[in-house]
């Protein structure tokens, strides 16, 4: 039996990103381990989110509350030695500071390194702090979980870490995306959402990294409404007020993705940086046809199931969309690779990489 210990701040408080890869993760143990303990540190009492199964959640009591990111930065390395884990996680590019010479095997996932990317898009003490964290998390690890080939050549070129102790595992994708969605399901997703009978899918926080401004360029070019679907930042909310055919979805929750994708005549992303894409992975487990720019990273994700154009382009990609989108044929070609980000793929990756540590 493995004692598993999670960083469990990002499953129970965020709502996307760095909440979804922490949740579907914990979750995937928890449905697919044999005979694991595991057990989830949340620094923060009243979580926004709940997982399924038998797993011990562990919070600050007293004043330890008052300072849970002391508790969480330094006091759960100790923790987990006296809960004797065999392994202890830290899902989102950090892990604690301090730990005891009985300490668990310390694996941590990094996503990405953009604040070295686009530094500009960072003030200046976040680029500090996240260079930092990446720094310590990399010294400390004995096994760096990298989503992609991409992230794992920028931790070794910039970062000096050691190859041996990386290993590519992506994200895994929530089975949701992968069901068959019911007729009754998506007319009752475009009513409550009041969707065009055609549109243009896009899924990601609205923000100058993540271009959806030039997406909404191309659906005005076309005359084809763009469904943009995200938080609300000042960024999509400026793309809402300019262009007319913009529907922007904020709050979606996970069961009406997957009609969403499956409604849209294609699924488009612009982002210039990424660490993984999630939004890619998940639109071909849905079988609706991808397009994104013809990046590394991207061609990592898609291989051979995306429509790729020039960044910036938008003729390039408006060509794409113009001739006739891939058949039935292909787009099930899509939904098969899709499945190597599967929580069955992914966990089988990481069930063997725990194993190895404890042994």
């Amino acid at each position: 039996m493995l004692r598993i210990g999670f960083d469990a701040k990002r499953a129970f408080h965020n709502a996307s990103g760095l909440g979804n890869y922490s949740r579907d993760l914990i979750q995937a143990c928890l449905d697919l381990s044999d005979d694991w303990e595991i057990h989830a540190f949340n620094p923060k009492s009243n979580p926004k989110f709940q997982l399924d199964g038998k797993i011990k959640v562990h919070e600050p009591q007293g004043l330890k509350a008052t300072f849970h990111p002391l508790w969480r930065k330094s006091l759960l390395g100790k923790l987990s030695g006296k809960l004797g884990l065999d392994i202890y996680h830290g899902l989102s590019n950090e892990l604690p500071s301090s730990w005891t010479k009985n300490r668990p095997k310390r694996v941590v996932t990094i996503h990405d390194v953009l604040f070295d990317h686009i530094p500009d898009q960072y003030n200046p003490i976040d680029r500090l702090t996240y260079r930092s964290k990446t720094k310590s998390a990399i010294a400390l690890a004995d096994a760096i979980i990298s989503v992609s080939k991409a992230t794992a050549r920028d931790l070794h070129f910039k970062y000096q870490a050691d190859l041996d102790k990386i290993h590519i595992i992506p994200p895994p994708i929530h089975p949701s995306f992968f069901q068959k969605v019911s007729e009754e399901k998506s007319k009752s997703v475009a009513e409550k959402y009041q969707l065009p009978k055609t549109f243009l899918l896009t899924v990601g926080t609205p923000e100058p990294r993540k271009n959806q401004k030039f997406l909404a360029q191309v659906a005005e070019i076309l005359e084809m409404p763009l469904v943009m679907v995200g938080k609300k930042t000042k960024y999509g909310l400026t793309i809402q007020e300019y262009f007319k055919d913009v529907v922007y979805l904020r709050s979606v929750p996970l069961q009406d993705l997957p009609a969403l994708y499956t409604m849209a005549h294609a699924f488009v992303y612009a982002s210039k940086f990424e660490g993984f894409g999630m939004p890619l992975a998940e639109a071909m487990a849905c079988g609706t046809p991808v397009f994104c720019p013809d990046l590394p990273l991207f061609r990592e994700v898609c291989e051979s199931h995306a429509g790729f154009y020039e960044e910036g382009s938008h003729d390039e990609i408006i060509n794409h969309l113009r001739i006739p989108l891939p058949d039935d044929q292909s787009l099930e070609k899509g939904r098969i690779f899709a499945k190597r980000y599967s929580r069955e793929e992914v966990f089988a990756k990481l069930k063997a990489l725990y194993q190895d540590l404890a042994e």
